[in-house]
């Protein structure tokens, strides 16, 4: 199905996040932090409701992961970076109000982004 996360094509087609990890549901930045520094894979389920905030600050995500958002949900204030991580999967997550960029990808592979959308400013 071509807006699932499923549907890859292009460079990162191959990429399989989180595949075969658990999934887990953080409500607050603090948990989405945590869990985006296991080195297992995990399957990060975004709550469709909530601003994560990342309070200026860059948030590190390890390699074999699969973020998925929804309607409504928001990583902002922040920088979301993967550096030196292969399989990554970003789906359906708006990113607003960057401290730097949305997100930097840096000496990585298997990096597939799809169905987000980048807001500069909070009026977006």
């Amino acid at each position: 199905m071509k807006g699932s996360p499923a549907f890859r094509c292009g460079y990162a087609k191959d990429a399989i996040g989180g595949a075969g990890g658990a999934a887990v549901y953080p409500h607050n930045y603090e948990a989405l932090r945590y869990f985006c520094g296991f080195a297992q894979p995990l399957i990060i389920k975004l709550d469709p409701v909530t601003d994560y905030n990342l309070n200026g600050q860059k948030l590190y995500l390890e390699g074999r992961k699969t973020i998925i958002g929804g309607v409504g949900t928001t990583i902002k204030n922040g920088e979301l970076r993967i550096q030196g991580d292969s399989d990554v999967v970003l789906y359906h997550i708006r990113f607003r109000d960057p401290v730097g960029d949305c997100v930097t990808v840096k000496n990585s592979e298997l990096v597939h982004i799809n169905q987000c959308t980048f807001d500069q400013g909070t009026s977006g």
